[in-house]
């Protein structure tokens, strides 16, 4: 293939390069012959028009007319175109009209070749061919080869007129054509010889290529033979190595790994056995010294047996061998004896080791001490299961406690009771005395409880100052659940010492009994919660027995809360208010915002009922917000219908009072209602104050440079403290209703009235009585000096609209 490729090739260079020397011969060297062959007759036309201008017009300068060839006879003419081997002449005037003509025919035509006007008249002679059989200038075939020239004729280098000359050269170019024939074929025999020499060199050149080629191909096929035996050597070699350095590698991983595995053997925490098949200890680590107490030599040789603590009976070891051989492996918990004579616990985990053919060869055992392990677990369980301040059992411990006697209980039909006792006033103790003593009270407390029960009831710490008591009884007839509680009540009679100090704290207690009360751990202790609240309800510090009647004050309570967090969406919520009346004048000053529930739109709830609810259950936050907002809107109203700007007061309670954005929101309910801030007051309880002086003493400062009025609402009723009062940005103080109710005819109910009269006019506070009904009250109060009055002897609290009605009409009090 490769020496018919090659050959191939020649023979194409050869044939391209004949082909080449007679496209040469023929497109170049005979046209450029052509081409010079005209050059020279145009040359030779130059010379002649030159000749002709000269005989036939001398030297004149002017322009070449009809007149100007009047005196050239034609025969002079025409024997200068013979002796010049002209075949054909014209003269042309600068307008290009024939003057003279071989052709007589001729004179008079017009020129108007392209070529004659921008060329000839430019000066420029023009030449061109007219082969033989092609058209002439004149529109006739020639019947010669001919060169047509225009000779322009310049009279001081102006266009005058111009020869047109025909030299007919088939002659020279027949000469011509002939040299190049034979150049032809002279070059192309030659070309022929050259290309025959070219194939017999590439021939032979090929035959000694291809040798060439074969000696090469044996001496690269023998160079691969050894270069392929050297590789193969070497990859041997290579392999060699690497299986030598891996088993080099592999020896001392081997080495690493026994020092390793010598060296956990040794160091790790766990003990570890090894025996024979047999059971006998061949090795032990120093872990199993540490754990047992027993030194290698004193254990290996001998069984295991003597760790054995006696605390597993048989049937246990029967089973670890049973999992030994079907399993080959047994994980546990056992019991085992130190050297001391000590039983421990451990976790231990036995392996079976077999040989190659599948038989027991070994036994090895790992083992770790789980004394801390049970230890900790034991803690964890009784943290779960008791409270850390009291060592009493908790919630968790109680339930399941009361679940077991229930079931006692149910099996045997006998009763039970569980009573809930909470602390009164427990929070003051913390407050006024600290934490620390607040626990050690709890525990005292725990301790006095525990000893007013027997060894059969249940005494748990609930959470905070709430324990809960189970009674179990033994007999059949009414329970001594109330002896209980009059034995609970009467322990706490006696003080509590705290160190140096005795503090004296009673206690609330609810009672239910099963299965009058409840069949479950959950209705029984929350009725027995719901007789403690009404415990604490009724005074505090004496027990109450639950009965249906508080069961269903529950269930209306539950309902209530239930209906109360939709009451806002369902627009069941009314802002009423009650007239605030200047004594002196009898004149409506402003009036208070108070809250009404129309419960479904069926039921008016009063606001002693709901409002802790709310508390509870956080309505009480968007509830205060409407009334607020509402109150503030309305005031407005009112005003713009009355022509003057009465006053509102909106209460909060504690949890509306500690909001964090309690004040951004009283201001931006004003900025929303447009009522100027000195119109609202803020009335607030006593016990909101002592809650947390020093936070409330900053927020009415907040609410005071909004210019809000603040008013302490049931003034003397809570835990009054005059170093409070003088801090505070107050404006008025309101007196209770239940001070007034006695005036004028109970002396120390005027005492109290006539106090807070005096303290408010010394603290420059203005005053407000609630819950005015007499005359007689009024008139007291009006002599003492009481700046306003509400209640029912002037209005009761009326709805929006009654009320815009009563401040339109001007509506006012009779005095004296």
């Amino acid at each position: 293939m490769r020496k018919f490729n090659f050959i191939k090739a020649a023979l194409i260079i050869a044939i391209i390069g004949v082909m080449a020397l007679s496209s040469y011969t023929l497109l170049v060297i005979s046209p450029k012959y052509t081409n010079l062959l005209v050059e020279n007759t145009e040359e030779e036309a130059i010379r002649a028009g030159a000749h002709l201008s000269f005989m036939l017009f001398g030297k004149d300068e002017g322009a070449i007319t009809q007149d100007s060839l009047s005196n050239v006879s034609v025969p002079m003419i025409m024997e200068d175109i013979h002796h010049l081997v002209i075949q054909k002449l014209k003269i042309f005037s600068s307008s290009g009209e024939i003057l003279f003509s071989t052709d007589k025919e001729e004179i008079g035509q017009i020129n108007r070749k392209d070529y004659f006007v921008q060329v000839v008249a430019k000066g420029k002679p023009y030449t061109k061919t007219v082969n033989k059989n092609s058209e002439s200038a004149e529109g006739i075939i020639s019947k010669t080869d001919v060169v047509e020239s225009y000779v322009p004729i310049m009279r001081q280098d102006k266009f005058a007129g111009a020869f047109e000359i025909y030299y007919d050269i088939s002659k020279r170019k027949s000469k011509l054509d002939g040299l190049v024939t034979r150049m032809y074929w002279t070059i192309f025999p030659s070309s022929l010889a050259l290309l025959g020499i070219i194939v017999f060199l590439s021939l032979k050149a090929s035959r000694d290529y291809e040798k060439l080629r074969e000696a090469e191909s044996k001496l690269q096929k023998a160079y691969s033979d050894v270069e392929q035996q050297v590789l193969d050597r070497t990859d041997e070699l290579r392999r060699a190595n690497v299986q030598l350095k891996k088993e080099i590698e592999d020896r001392k991983e081997y080495e690493k790994q026994m020092i390793l595995a010598a060296s956990v053997f040794e160091n790790t925490i766990e003990g570890i056995v090894i025996t024979d098949s047999e059971g006998i200890i061949q090795r032990v680590n120093k872990a199993f010294t540490t754990i047992t107490g027993f030194n290698p030599e004193e254990v290996i040789g001998k069984n295991p047996r003597i760790l054995k603590s006696d605390r597993h009976a048989p049937a246990f070891y029967e089973e670890m061998w049973a999992s030994l051989i079907t399993r080959g492996m047994w994980e546990g918990e056992i019991w085992n004896r130190r050297k001391s004579g000590e039983t421990y616990p451990e976790r231990l985990l036995i392996n079976v080791i077999t040989g190659s053919e599948g038989k027991t060869i070994h036994y090895v055992a790992l083992f770790h001490d789980i004394t801390d392990i049970k230890h900790s677990e034991e803690q964890l369980l009784y943290q779960a299961n008791y409270d850390a301040l009291t060592g009493l059992p908790n919630h968790q411990l109680f339930n399941d406690r009361l679940k077991m006697a229930l079931t006692h209980a149910h099996r045997n039909e006998l009763p039970l009771g569980v009573l809930f006792i909470d602390l009164d006033d427990f929070k003051n103790v913390n407050d006024s005395q600290g934490h620390y003593f607040g626990d050690l009270l709890l525990k005292q407390v725990a301790e006095r409880l525990t000893t007013c029960c027997r060894e059969e009831d249940t005494v748990a710490r609930l959470g905070g100052d709430e324990f809960l008591l189970l009674a179990q009884f033994i007999r059949k007839e009414e329970p001594a659940a109330t002896r209980l509680a009059e034995r609970i009540a009467e322990s706490f009679k006696k003080p509590f010492t705290l160190e140096d100090k005795q503090i004296y704290v009673n206690a609330s207690i609810g009672i239910t009994i099963y299965p009058n009360d409840g069949n479950d751990i959950e209705t029984l202790v929350k009725n027995a919660d719901v007789a403690m609240y009404r415990a604490k309800c009724q005074g505090k510090n004496q027990f109450r027995l639950f009965t249906d009647v508080m069961h269903r004050e529950v269930m209306r309570r539950i309902a209530l809360g239930n209906d109360l967090r939709g009451g806002l969406e369902r627009e069941e919520f009314m802002v009423y208010y009650q007239p605030k009346v200047t004594i002196q004048t009898g004149v409506v000053s402003g009036m208070e915002a108070l809250v009404r529930w129309n419960r479904l739109k069926k039921e008016m709830v009063p606001p002693g009922e709901f409002i802790s609810l709310a508390e509870d259950n956080g309505v009480i936050f968007p509830l205060g917000e409407w009334v607020l907002s509402t109150a503030c809107r309305q005031a407005g109203e009112f005003g713009v219908a009355c022509h003057r700007d009465p006053c509102v007061a909106v209460n909060l309670s504690v949890k509306q009072f500690c909001q964090e954005n309690l004040v951004a929101m009283i201001r931006e309910t004003l900025n929303k209602t447009g009522l100027s801030p000195n119109l609202l007051t803020i009335e607030i309880t006593e016990n909101i104050v002592i809650s947390d002086i020093e936070a409330t003493i900053k927020t009415l400062k907040l609410l005071k440079e909004l210019g809000i009025h603040v008013s302490i609402d049931d003034f003397g009723t809570g835990y009054s403290s005059l170093s409070y009062l003088k801090k505070m940005p107050l404006s008025e103080l309101k007196i209770d209703k239940s001070f007034v109710d006695d005036t004028p005819d109970d002396a120390d109910a005027c005492a109290i009235v006539k106090t807070i009269l005096s303290l408010a006019k010394s603290l420059n506070l203005k005053t407000v009585a609630e819950g005015v009904e007499t005359k007689r009250q009024l008139a007291f109060l009006r002599s003492e000096g009481c700046d306003e009055m509400q209640g029912y002897l002037f209005s009761k609290p009326l709805p929006a609209t009654e009320m815009a009605t009563l401040l339109i009409e001007g509506k006012k009090i009779q005095i004296g």
